[in-house]
């Protein structure tokens, strides 16, 4: 059954043209990297779960992001960003696992079960995860303004999820 719904996945990201690459996991019967506009994200099925999968992202703070955590925000404002980011994932219905640390925030989604999964259902989760990657980075944003004033964002360009569907 877990092959098959590996190959089932395969086939779907690579109709979407998400190019899935498979990664070396000893803790996954499967494991792909598929890369959403500029973010990879992970699809995979754990070991301890023999009927669902999880996607799963990783952020990293950018240098100037690290900056105005490290040195520019005051404890009080650094303590309410990080109260307001794990009470947002915290109260997400489709978060399943969050990871905070000084350096970025890692996300599992909720497991996704055999029995409910589909092609919509799986595209529907990995979409989702593509947004709540910003999560953190739009939470943060609104500090650089307050502490950093004369901040100007570097433009990396803009991820149009409509253009992807």
């Amino acid at each position: 059954m877990i092959k098959t719904v590996e190959n089932e996945i395969v086939m779907w990201l690579k109709e979407e043209k998400l190019n899935p690459q498979s990664v070396e996991d000893p803790n996954a019967f499967f494991n792909y990297q598929i890369k959403v506009g500029n973010l990879f994200l992970s699809v995979n099925q754990n070991t301890m779960f023999n009927d669902s999968i999880t996607v799963s992202c990783n952020l990293l703070y950018t240098d100037d992001q690290l900056m105005l955590l490290e040195g520019k925000m005051d404890a009080g404002s650094k303590r309410e960003y990080f109260n307001k980011l794990k009470t947002e994932l915290t109260l997400h219905p489709y978060i399943w696992n969050f990871h905070i640390s000084d350096k970025g925030v890692m996300l599992d989604s909720k497991r996704l079960y055999y029995c409910d999964l589909t092609k919509d259902s799986f595209m529907h989760m990995v979409y989702l995860m593509t947004k709540m990657f910003k999560l953190p980075i739009r939470l943060i944003d609104d500090y650089f303004q307050e502490f950093w004033p004369d901040w100007v964002a570097e433009d990396k360009g803009n991820i149009d999820l409509e253009k992807m569907k």
